[in-house]
């Protein structure tokens, strides 16, 4: 009830600083989910990927990744794809679509998340600015015969209220971008580990890999 009432003692200011948190927040979702999605079952597919391709199973490879979700599934398909070129074309082919394709696909819209971020906090700032010039210009239109609490703290309020929103909506977002950053390039270590592995395994192999 009491952030209801900051809100609305913000004005207009107030409830542009909750649309700018809930676009960030819904873009911290989105983008955590899409995380989630590149990422899923990558352990326990590294390690089953690592065992068929040591007995060059490859059938078993390219029969996991059809269809399946997640990025390191898609660079297994692409290995039993293109690993009949030889490890210098797979590593290439691997390495291109992983900078063209999957992390682009991984930080879109993380600016415009960093944007929000930052213009939830000056939106706060503008509002402090604006309700003290409007209190200052109370007390000035006073002429000498007082100024009335009430319109006063109306003005106040809007510069208190205004900083508390837009500081309170930046660090959850802050946060969780600063998270999500570290959390993508962890994963892109680990695109780049499971490249070189693949590579290995393609250049070991005695039985031929299939062709399309």
């Amino acid at each position: 009830m009491m952030l209801v009432e900051i809100v609305n003692t913000s004005g207009w200011i107030g409830w542009l600083i909750v649309i700018v948190f809930g676009l960030g927040m819904f873009l911290v979702v989105e983008r955590w989910l899409a995380y989630f999605r590149a990422s899923s079952d990558m352990r326990a597919f590294q390690q089953r990927f690592d065992d068929w391709a040591g007995h060059q199973q490859w059938a078993e490879i390219r029969s996991a990744c059809m269809n399946a979700v997640g990025d390191l599934k898609e660079l297994g398909a692409m290995v039993v794809e293109h690993g009949h070129r030889g490890p210098a074309t797979l590593r290439s082919v691997l390495n291109n679509h992983v900078d063209a394709v999957i992390l682009p696909r991984l930080r879109a819209r993380l600016r415009e998340l960093a944007m929000l971020a930052k213009i939830a906090p000056m939106l706060g700032l503008f509002g402090t600015v604006y309700g003290m010039i409007e209190a200052f210009g109370k007390i000035a239109g006073a002429q000498g015969q007082g100024v009335d609490p009430k319109e006063m703290a109306d003005s106040i309020g809007i510069a208190l209220g205004t900083t508390f929103l837009g500081l309170m909506a930046a660090m959850p977002i802050i946060v969780f971008l600063s998270i999500l950053q570290s959390k993508i390039e962890a994963f892109t270590i680990a695109l780049e580990q499971f490249t070189e592995r693949s590579v290995y395994h393609v250049a070991n192999a005695t039985k031929p890999l299939p062709k399309k």
